[in-house]
């Protein structure tokens, strides 16, 4: 092998490391991600709960109006249906 081809080889292992670095990086990152975005995801879905509850128990605003607007503002924020889970929460109480 001469000096040339071992200069290369060397270069390559090192720029090989650096990619499954960046990788590794990239992977860890993106799971840190999941994981906030799953408790944001979490956190707003107990405020939702709690805001029907204290809104369901006020004698003030006519509880279907407060389950839609609860459900839009829900679905709107998260991109998920979330009228089926405030559903089963009224109907579990």
């Amino acid at each position: 092998m001469n000096t040339h081809q071992a200069t290369y080889e060397t270069a390559l292992e090192r720029l090989e490391r650096k990619i499954e670095t960046a990788f590794e990086r990239m992977e860890r990152r993106l799971a840190e991600h999941d994981a906030a975005a799953a408790r944001r995801d979490a956190e707003f879905a107990d405020r939702i709960a709690t805001t029907t509850e204290r809104m369901a128990s006020s004698r003030w605003w006519p509880t279907a109006i407060m389950i839609a607007v609860v459900a839009l503002v829900g679905t709107v924020v998260t991109g998920l249906p979330v009228l089926p889970e405030i559903l089963s929460g009224l109907a579990a109480r």
